[in-house]
């Protein structure tokens, strides 16, 4: 229940440290007029396929490199988190299963 708390006050935290952020301040003019009639420019989207970074072939080596060293520096905290998960999950089963 604790880390429940920990990250509800972290996501607050982080919430009132961005807002500020993202305010819009007001122009110093009056407001621009909109155009009545004109050409409409051309418009570009870009799609960026990100998977193809992670091929260790044709990647991008560094991020590779990168990848490859955070995950097995996390390894064992991944496996702890998973064997807890494990373990909350047979000790909820064992509160839930009735009693002969």
């Amino acid at each position: 229940m604790k880390i429940y708390r920990l990250l509800a006050a972290i996501a607050f935290l982080a919430a009132i440290a961005v807002s500020p952020a993202l305010a819009q301040t007001k122009p110093a003019g009056p407001p621009a007029q909109p155009q009545a009639s004109g050409p409409v420019p051309d418009s570009k989207i870009a799609l960026i396929y990100s998977d193809a970074f992670l091929d260790p072939k044709t990647g991008i080596a560094r991020f590779n490199a990168l990848l490859t060293t955070l995950n097995r520096e996390f390894q064992p905290r991944q496996t702890e988190i998973t064997q807890l998960q494990q373990k909350i999950t047979q000790l909820q089963d064992d509160i839930e299963r009735p009693e002969l």
